[in-house]
């Protein structure tokens, strides 16, 4: 059977990237700054309420920034086996050490949900290869995959990537099937948060029901073109009250998918798929 042609309802590939750890990363990089700007203009364009306003207000002065053991419940309770990306360097607004994050990988892996590389370097072959060994020493495994941060590739970096030894890549954003890079598959990716709450601007302008009612109809839309996988990506960081829209749109977005038949699968189950 071809990638296009009807298979069913569609296996969705469930995602979070790591971008953050801490708020201490960020006492001298200028992400603080930027972020209470943020969060002072969509307060003013009446994007915010009082009560997700202020709780934003409050990560200034909160440490933890990240929710990954909160998802993980949500993903559990919902039978989502979901895979995190972690980095191994630090890169544009990404200022966490790999050493930092080996406690939360940890506790990923021991919940059994897979582990990736969240990538930084997309350009040096050196440099790429650096951060697989780095993962591979890290978790004492090789068969994982990659996606890069902010999406950033040139047109040699997933021929790179692919000689690294990588499993698969999620780095392309496009309406596309799965296919294959040397012995390496790209998975691209179809819904991410990010372009969803912002379009390219630069905070929030629509309301959180519309943004969920797009992504809706961008769905049904992959659906009814007979795709065979959907991959989605929601940051880890979002899944709080700080962010009460982001994490009721993904909670809606995931009870939307199941309520119209699609089911949800790993990279490993899908590969395992695609290969045979």
């Amino acid at each position: 059977m071809e990638l296009g042609e009807r298979r069913g309802d569609m296996k969705v590939i469930v995602t979070h990237d790591v971008d953050h750890l801490y708020s201490t990363e960020h006492l001298f990089d200028g992400i603080l700054l930027k972020y209470a700007f943020r969060v002072v203009m969509e307060r003013l364009g009446g994007m915010l309420s009082t009560r997700e306003f202020m709780f934003r207000l409050g990560d200034l002065f909160r440490k933890t920034w990240h929710h990954v053991d909160e998802v993980m419940d949500f993903d559990e309770a919902n039978g989502i086996p979901s895979t995190f990306f972690f980095a191994m360097n630090k890169g544009v607004g990404l200022n966490y050490d790999y050493h930092s994050a080996l406690p939360v990988i940890q506790r990923v892996i021991s919940r059994g949900f897979d582990c990736g590389v969240h990538g930084i370097e997309f350009e040096d072959r050196n440099q790429i290869e650096a951060e697989y060994q780095r993962f591979k020493i890290l978790i004492g495994k090789s068969d994982f995959g990659i996606r890069m941060h902010y999406l950033r590739r040139n047109e040699g970096t997933l021929e790179k990537l692919n000689q690294a030894g990588y499993l698969f890549d999620s780095s392309e954003f496009t309406f596309k099937t799965p296919y294959k890079i040397g012995a390496m598959w790209e998975f691209p990716l179809h819904i991410m948060d990010s372009n969803e709450f912002y379009e390219g601007k630069s905070w929030q302008t629509e309301k959180r029901e519309l943004i969920i009612e797009k992504t809706k109809d961008r769905i049904a839309k992959l659906a009814e073109k007979n795709y065979p996988y959907l991959t989605l990506l929601f940051h880890d960081r979002y899944f709080c009250s700080s962010y009460e829209s982001y994490k009721l749109w993904y909670k809606e977005i995931i009870q939307y998918l199941k309520d119209n038949g699609h089911q949800f699968s790993s990279f490993k189950e899908v590969l395992h798929e695609l290969e045979s």
